[in-house]
């Protein structure tokens, strides 16, 4: 199998059929879709249901608490089968040849993590507001001022993964990406936007003093930097924010 596919999900039940639907249609076929149900109470796990009776390569699996998203996609990482990973949320999409061309952009060059550009949707698929095209190459010194990684297009070889995992609720793929580049020296750009992530009203919004706070916290104690070096990191930090509300700010 080629690639095992990472849907954590709670209460998508207006969602999860778009994400699913972009799964099939894609035109490479060697995928398993392991969907890790945080103890959903709307109809999100009837409509997978329906879908696992019909394709077996697509796995629920319920737990009977909300431990978050990470906490998830640890559990679909620790039985996943595939060559490499990809995560998709069950809000998210993915254009019809993403697997394909991260499949062949990643053994073609012998990448072992690789990502790529999205756009961004507001509350529908079609409402596209703006184009995140990433750069082309990501190392752990350059993801310490700016996050360019997105769960969305992250595509890893689970080799590299290894016994990693995501930890926490907060900034938990962000320091994800960070340990897995301190395996490999650099992550790879796909520069054409293959997927789309959605943004919507009630999606799970975090104190955004909590999420800097926590940010500063990992510099310090999980990623070892000596303060002044953790204020320079930061303030870049701060600086992307502030660009990324004003974009916010204008849509709403």
């Amino acid at each position: 199998m080629k690639v095992s596919i990472i849907t954590p999900m709670y209460n998508s039940g207006l969602y999860i059929e778009e994400t699913i639907q972009s799964v099939l249609s894609q035109t490479l076929p060697e995928w398993e879709m392991i969907i890790v149900d945080n103890y959903s109470s709307d109809e999100s796990c009837s409509i997978v249901e329906s879908y696992v009776q019909n394709d077996p390569r697509i796995k629920l699996i319920r737990n009977h608490r909300n431990g978050g998203a990470a906490e998830a996609r640890n559990k679909g990482m620790d039985i996943a089968q595939g060559a490499y990973i990809a995560f998709l949320d069950s809000d998210d999409f993915w254009y019809p040849t993403f697997l394909e061309d991260m499949y062949s952009f990643s053994s073609k060059n012998n990448y072992s993590f690789c990502y790529a550009s999205y756009e961004i949707a507001i509350n529908t698929l079609s409402n596209i507001q703006k184009e995140f095209t990433v750069p082309v190459v990501a190392t752990y010194e350059s993801m310490l001022k700016v996050c360019v990684i997105s769960c969305l297009t992250a595509f890893i070889r689970r080799e590299l993964v290894g016994d990693s995992r995501m930890e926490g609720k907060i900034n938990e793929d962000y320091f994800f990406w960070l340990a897995l580049l301190k395996k490999t020296p650099q992550a790879h750009g796909y520069q054409s936007a293959l997927a789309i992530y959605r943004l919507r009203p009630n999606s799970a919004s975090r104190n955004k003093l909590e999420v800097a706070y926590q940010k500063w916290v990992g510099f310090r104690t999980r990623e070892q930097i000596p303060f002044w070096k953790s204020v320079y990191y930061f303030s870049y930090y701060f600086w992307h924010g502030l660009k990324k509300y004003a974009f916010s700010f204008k849509k709403h």
